[in-house]
């Protein structure tokens, strides 16, 4: 109480779930004697009433406390299932824009990358230091996951691919990272770099332009013969599989024997 006052709380409040089936006032003095009182008085009335009698008021006060509470969750039950609405229809919103920038910008990726590797493959004498094997036996891999959970085996299928990856490799993997899930989910052996951070959800060209720049840095410079991309390929909502991918070096094998068979 504000003014300093001792007392008993005998109904219920939000901070306190006392039920009062005594039938007793709001509040009553913390004071033993005042107690026993108010209590004397519910007794010398009960020994009046007969013992059908006080079961059958207790069993009403009972119920109107059980009714008073099923309405009150009843109320931030609906309430709930409102907010839960609007955040539903916010992320089918923004699923359907991710969706929709990832399914038009697929096929620009692969056209430019296989007309990389095909440029490469058939201009004679053409040699850049991305096509070269370094004789280092350390790599590295980016994962890229999310940041958050609840959904589904997104995280945790792909946290098995990386770590079938790095078990059967025979390279001193060092794993950085976009997003903290499969950072949390891979065992504290492993080799754990950076996570990269970006101001906004969804990175902007110059921060990726940033990240990839370093990583192409490292592998020019010699620091890792390797450098691998670890993601999920999106198929669906609920379907996606998940891929570890080498970018560095390129390979070119398989567009030189295309150059063979157009040259004979």
């Amino acid at each position: 109480v504000g003014a300093g006052e001792r007392v008993l709380l005998t109904e219920k409040r939000p901070g306190h779930l006392g039920k009062n089936r005594f039938n007793l006032p709001y509040q009553i003095p913390l004071d033993f004697n005042e107690f026993y009182t108010r209590f004397k008085d519910f007794y010398d009335k009960s020994k009046e009433m007969s013992c059908e009698e006080i079961i059958s008021s207790t069993i009403g006060l009972m119920e109107n406390v059980a009714d008073e509470e099923l309405k009150k969750k009843i109320k931030s039950t609906k309430s709930t299932l409102k907010i839960t609405q609007a955040m539903k229809l916010v992320s089918a919103a923004k699923l359907a824009k991710a969706q929709h920038n990832i399914l038009n910008s697929r096929p620009y990726a692969r056209e430019l990358e296989d007309t990389i590797k095909i440029v490469s493959a058939l201009v004679q004498g053409y040699d850049h230091e991305y096509l070269h094997e370094k004789k280092n036996n350390q790599s590295i891999m980016l994962v890229i996951s999310s940041d958050k959970g609840l959904c589904g085996s997104y995280n945790s299928q792909l946290t098995k691919k990386v770590k079938r990856h790095l078990e059967e490799t025979k390279e001193d993997v060092k794993v950085v990272f976009i997003g903290k899930k499969v950072r949390d989910l891979l065992p504290s052996t492993t080799n754990k770099g950076k996570t990269f951070t970006f101001a906004k959800a969804e990175p902007t060209f110059v921060e990726m332009e940033h990240l990839g720049v370093e990583l192409a840095e490292m592998f020019t410079k010699g620091e890792v013969g390797k450098v691998y991309v670890a993601y999920n390929i999106f198929h669906s909502a609920l379907a996606f599989t998940p891929e570890v991918k080498q970018i560095l070096p390129l390979n070119v094998a398989l567009f030189q024997l295309i150059q063979r068979h157009i040259l004979q």
